[in-house]
């Protein structure tokens, strides 16, 4: 079969397309179509995942500024188990996360819900899949990454725009006595990378502390 059918049947797939749709797109066998998926590893959809909203399950394959700043919003207020990614926003941030719904081109309604008190006002957003979830997993992300986070992000050595959606998901900037400052919150161990980048690329070891308050003289 033609390489450019084989590209064309995957791509398909992945966007969501049923196997028996496919099969008659391209005038071939679901046998066909099963066995290019698993000859180029794809992995078979069980029934029930067959029938989940579409996304853009290629999205995250290749990376470039605005992936990894999803990337870094996700590591923030996100978390991932056995097939489902679901990325949280506070009420001020909910304009970011519908703006990664729209990026990703998500189908999936986006939740509500509130604290134990029923005092803040949260949204989220559920993706359940398994190839997203194994990408995912490549770039090293884990179980709760805002519990349990690790400098174990294989995205290569751009993380500039990484951090910023980190920030954005779980961090801030304020000025405080005429200076400006980076607050990040998560464990001590990416709050130490964390400050490690900002004297990276700042050529000197900035003022932090456990909560990773960076300060800044402009």
């Amino acid at each position: 079969m033609q390489e450019k059918i084989v590209k064309l049947v995957i791509n398909k797939y992945l966007d969501g397309e049923s196997s028996t749709k496919i099969a008659k797109i391209f005038n071939i066998g679901k046998t066909t179509v099963f066995r290019i998926l698993r000859k180029n590893n794809i992995i078979i959809k069980t029934n029930s995942e067959s029938h989940q909203l579409g996304f853009n399950h290629n999205y995250f394959d290749e990376l470039d500024i605005i992936k990894r700043y999803w990337l870094g919003y996700i590591f923030g207020s996100g978390s991932i188990n056995k097939d489902e990614l679901v990325v949280t926003a506070a009420e001020k941030n909910l304009y970011i996360l519908e703006e990664f719904k729209k990026t990703v081109c998500s189908q999936h309604k986006i939740g509500k819900g509130t604290d134990k008190r029923g005092y803040k006002t949260s949204y989220y957003l559920r993706i359940g899949n398994k190839y997203l979830v194994n990408k995912l997993k490549e770039y090293g992300f884990i179980y709760n990454n805002v519990k349990h986070g690790k400098r174990q992000i294989g995205i290569g050595n751009d993380l500039n725009s990484f951090w910023r959606g980190y920030i954005d998901s779980n961090g801030g900037i304020k000025k405080k006595q005429g200076r400006w400052f980076i607050r990040i919150f998560n464990t001590k161990d990416i709050c130490s990378w964390f400050s490690e980048y900002i004297e990276l690329i700042n050529g000197y070891k900035p003022n932090s502390n456990i909560r990773c308050e960076i300060g800044g003289t402009n």
